[in-house]
């Protein structure tokens, strides 16, 4: 991790990029149906001194993305980059943390690649939206300790309605696509409810886009997503994303607005 060379500075990784941790949520048949296949990578590696797997930015890993230059220049020193974490917090379930949004896609990939998906498929995508300030990288805390506290991750009620309505007809076959079309329409119309207006500090989004839309819309979504946490941090923490992206529609095409124009345009 680096610390810029003052008070209080912005936390970064070692690869340059904004400190943001995620996890990666997935429902699993079982942990040892996922250890199987992973365990034969070479770029996963049991932790010597934790329940937990690392994944470094080595073999499959490598080829499965375009990896820019900080990533190769620590393979040339052989130092290799772990960029996620793998635990299992319950028998159906696996999660995998990670320090930076540009992390997410290539894990997403190397996991659908070598697992099947009716052995694990992702669900949620937890988000941290709060630039990591410190004076000491020491003191950084943990993706695992920024999402230990469920009680913390917002969640919209009509996305958690959904996620319900999902399981049901997963175990039960019953038809809930009506419903959940309208709990979608609701979700991302109703101007009415402030907790959907604010960018809060965690929040949990749905997986679907990348297995419907792809790793090309995701990527884009994930760059929006880390437009969105720094301009958080420099309004002070407080945002409202509606009207953020309004301003970037209407100012679409224009020579470059940045984040402090619009913060500008905001007051």
């Amino acid at each position: 991790m680096q610390v810029l060379n003052n008070p209080l500075a912005i936390v970064k990784t070692n690869t340059d990029e904004w400190y943001f941790p995620s996890r990666l949520i997935y429902r699993i048949a079982s942990a040892a149906s996922v250890l199987k296949p992973l365990e034969k990578l070479n770029c996963v590696y049991k932790h010597p001194g934790k329940e937990c797997w690392l994944i470094v930015c080595t073999h499959e890993a490598l080829a499965i993305h375009p990896w820019n230059e900080p990533y190769r220049k620590a393979i040339r020193q052989q130092a290799p980059i772990t960029i996620g974490t793998v635990n299992f917090p319950n028998p159906r379930a696996m999660h995998v943390y990670t320090r930076a949004f540009r992390r997410v896609v290539p894990l997403l990939n190397l996991l659908d690649k070598h697992l099947p998906r009716t052995v694990a498929l992702g669900t949620h995508h937890d988000i941290c939206y709060k630039l990591i300030t410190t004076s000491n990288p020491g003191e950084c805390p943990t993706p695992e300790d920024i999402f230990a506290d469920e009680n913390k991750i917002h969640y919209s009620e009509n996305l958690r309605l959904i996620d319900q309505m999902e399981e049901e007809a997963r175990q039960s076959g019953q038809d809930y696509s009506k419903q959940i079309n309208v709990l979608f329409y609701k979700e991302f119309q109703d101007t009415t409810c402030p907790r959907q207006r604010f960018v809060q500090d965690l929040e949990r989004k749905r997986l679907e886009s990348f297995y419907i839309e792809g790793e090309d819309e995701y990527s884009r979504i994930l760059q929006m997503q880390e437009t969105l946490a720094v301009a958080k941090h420099l309004a002070g923490g407080k945002l409202d994303s509606r009207n953020f992206f309004e301003q970037l529609i209407i100012n679409h095409g224009k020579s470059s607005m940045n984040i402090e124009d619009f913060l500008k345009t905001s007051e």
